[in-house]
């Protein structure tokens, strides 16, 4: 995460464009990842495992950057009523139903209410991927 942090800063000496410095920060195992992929059977699965399990560990650090400091002037209230979909939508991938169109509309919901809390909307687009079963029944 460091690397590519410091790459961009090293390279992107514009005032205007510098406030990206958190972007690069989760793309930098994703490299990695696809050129394993390319490799196929060649690459070792236990490498394929630590990459993702790296890339997991990546991404979920980079969300940490964007809600610390590309989040301003928290309204509460508004994450209040983004819950309130979520916590549906939790219940029913409890009970292992899916209901797309549902799903959609709230996302949409919630990814709004996050943007006008002040929260970078990513966090919505997170918690929504929990939503989600893995399997159908």
């Amino acid at each position: 995460m460091v690397f590519p942090l410091v790459m961009f800063l090293l390279l992107n000496q514009s005032p205007g464009t510098e406030e990206g410095w958190g972007i690069p920060m989760a793309t930098d195992i994703a490299f990695s990842l696809a050129i394993l992929n390319i490799l196929g059977k060649r690459a070792p699965l236990s490498l394929k495992i630590l990459l993702t399990a790296l890339a997991i560990v990546d991404d979920l650090a980079a969300v940490l950057v964007i809600v610390i400091f590309y989040s301003s002037g928290i309204h509460w209230m508004l994450i209040l009523y983004a819950m309130l979909p979520l916590a549906l939508l939790f219940f029913l991938a409890q009970r292992g139903i899916y209901v797309k169109y549902l799903s959609i509309i709230s996302a949409i919901v919630v990814w709004f209410l996050f943007l006008g809390s002040g929260i970078h909307p990513t966090i919505a687009g997170v918690l929504m991927a929990f939503t989600i079963p893995i399997g159908k029944k």
